[in-house]
């Protein structure tokens, strides 16, 4: 499952917010290796590690990475 961490902010106010900043931590040494923003909620966080979006991507270091841990059966929290 993702993880997401919160910060608290003094006069947040979510219905004004248009996007989040999410990261992608390796779940065997628990760094972070990829900070992204999501207009869609968790939609686009949850993209990254499905098979068959993983398959579709051109080869970067991030969706090599994501593809090295589902060949493990991994994927990042």
């Amino acid at each position: 499952m993702l993880e997401v961490t919160k910060i608290t902010v003094r006069s947040f106010d979510p219905t004004k917010c248009r996007f989040f900043v999410y990261g992608l931590v390796d779940p065997r040494d628990g760094r972070l290796r990829y900070i992204g923003k999501s207009t869609t909620g968790m939609c686009r966080p949850r993209r990254h590690y499905n098979p068959s979006y993983v398959e579709r991507t051109i080869s970067t270091h991030k969706s090599c990475w994501v593809k090295s841990l589902l060949e493990k059966g991994l994927r990042p929290k």
